[in-house]
């Protein structure tokens, strides 16, 4: 078979990316298309389509999302690689790896800076061969609120289950660092929005690290407020004297585990330890039995997180970059510790 690559209109193309998705990504929302593809607040995606030539079919896409950081203490722009998908009877590493060289050779024409993706295990070899490098692997960490629900996967036997896991929680509950972690300074809200409190607590936070994608309200609310795809939440820590956010959370709760997407705070001591413990508190109080999060880069964050009954999972899942050729001053980006990197700075 033979297979040629076009550029996409995003208008004219829409129903054949759509159609793309039903056989490849059955799960995604239509309505996520207009959002990311057209209403990102750092511009339009960039997406190129596999045909096959015969039959002339699209058969496969892949797609590049604006992403803006603040890098060095200056803007860049840097393209999420995502929605990659071949159709089943034509995954090879052929039509695979012309797709991804000709998103590559385009985005050097685009004005990104870097490149950056979170490849499944199934992509990762085309996207490594067209030229992207491992930034690292993502560490993933688990802190454990009950014990019941590990033990009911081990035990068998309900009579003994439930005995030890009120033993185990006992435990868990006064061995627990978030008990002894409260600041009177502080106190917790829900949010339903991000309002003009999160700029100020964004520029006073972006010059602290290397690397970090923006996080102002309007990025913020475009990116888990308006998210056609999941239903996120947040819990914001107030400073009580003046109302200003310090730091917040967004976080998914699936089979009653709370998985964390974002984290920020003022500072990574004082106001990153009142940020953890109160949510640790609060998710403790709502019965959920977990706690995880995945991040790259910030070991100052890996260490708190232990600090906190965290403890690393096996997790074979990289991030990969790509610095676009010219841009010398970046070299420093493709270091995976000068990133600042969570599950919310990929494209769902």
């Amino acid at each position: 078979m033979s297979y040629s690559i076009t550029s996409a209109d995003l208008n004219r193309d829409k129903q054949d990316i759509l159609a793309l998705w039903k056989r490849n990504f059955p799960n995604i929302p239509e309505a996520r298309y207009d959002w990311i593809y057209k209403n990102n607040p750092a511009g339009p995606a960039f997406c190129w389509l596999l045909k096959e030539t015969r039959q002339k079919k699209i058969v496969g896409a892949t797609a590049l999302f604006p992403r803006r950081f603040f890098c060095g203490g200056k803007w860049i722009t840097a393209g999420i690689a995502g929605d990659f998908m071949i159709d089943k009877k034509h995954r090879t590493l052929g039509p695979a790896l012309l797709l991804q060289k000709t998103a590559l050779l385009n985005g050097n024409e685009i004005p990104f800076n870097i490149l950056y993706g979170f490849p499944n295990k199934i992509s990762e070899p085309a996207l490594l061969k067209a030229g992207y490098k491992i930034l690292g692997e993502i560490h993933s960490l688990t802190k454990p609120l009950k014990s019941y629900y590990y033990l009911k996967r081990n035990v068998n036997f309900p009579l003994i289950t439930k005995p030890l896991s009120f033993l185990f929680d006992l435990v868990l509950k006064i061995s627990s660092r978030e008990r002894y972690s409260k600041n009177t300074e502080y106190e917790f809200e829900t949010l339903t929005s991000f309002d003009q409190r999160i700029d100020t607590l964004w520029d006073s936070v972006k010059t602290q690290l290397f690397m970090i994608g923006e996080r102002t309200s309007s990025y913020l609310n475009w990116r888990y407020i308006q998210s056609p795809h999941k239903n996120y939440q947040v819990l914001a820590l107030i400073k009580k004297k003046n109302r200003a956010i310090s730091g917040y959370i967004v976080y998914e709760i699936n089979d009653n585990k709370a998985y964390i997407d974002d984290i920020l705070s003022a500072n990574m001591n004082e106001a990153l330890d009142s940020l953890l413990s109160g949510f640790l508190l609060y998710q403790r109080a709502r019965g959920i039995d977990a706690v995880s999060i995945s991040f790259i880069g910030c070991n100052v964050l890996r260490e708190k997180l232990k600090k906190y009954g965290f403890s690393l999972r096996d997790n074979s899942r990289k991030v990969i970059g790509y610095s676009v050729p010219g841009i010398t001053d970046l070299r420093d980006a493709l270091e995976k510790e000068n990133w600042y990197l969570l599950p919310g700075d990929n494209d769902i």
